[in-house]
C-alpha cells in the first residue's frame, strides 16, 4: 500500500484526525502502517493541536547526543512533549489496541492545555 496524502493544513481537525486512524485501522497491518508513517502521524497531531490550541512548533536538540531532534509544541512559553503520548498510545499500550492514537493524543494535548497551562 502507498500512502500519499496531499492536505491542506486547513483541513486537519480533530475529527479529521479520527477519520485518519479509522482509515489505519483498515490496513492490513495498522501497527506496521503506524511505524513506518510515525513521523507522519506525528505532524498531524502537532498540525491540529496548533490550528485549535494557537500552540507553535518547538524542536529541541537531544542533550545526550547532540544530533537528534524532537518535535514539540511551545503553548505559553510551556514545551509540551506530545510525542511520547502518541507514542505510548500508538504502541505499548499492551493491554488493549487504541483505536484513535491520533485521536487520543490529540485530547491529551487538549487536557494538558486546559487543566495546567490556561
Amino acid at each position: 500500500m502507498v500512502l500519499a496524502l496531499a492536505i491542506d493544513s486547513d483541513h486537519i481537525t480533530s475529527d479529521f484526525l479520527i477519520k485518519i486512524d479509522e482509515a489505519i485501522n483498515e490496513t492490513e497491518e495498522p501497527e506496521s502502517f503506524r511505524h513506518k508513517y510515525f513521523l507522519h502521524l506525528i505532524s498531524l497531531v502537532g498540525e491540529a493541536s496548533n490550528k485549535d490550541f494557537k500552540s507553535a512548533w518547538e524542536m529541541e536538540l537531544s542533550s545526550s547526543d547532540f544530533n537528534t531532534w524532537y518535535p514539540n509544541l511551545q503553548y505559553k512559553n510551556h514545551t509540551i512533549r506530545y510525542v511520547v503520548y502518541l507514542y505510548e498510545d500508538m504502541f505499548l499500550d499492551n493491554k488493549q489496541f487504541i483505536r484513535t492514537p491520533l485521536f487520543e493524543s490529540y485530547k491529551t494535548i487538549e487536557g494538558i492545555i486546559k487543566t495546567n497551562l490556561d
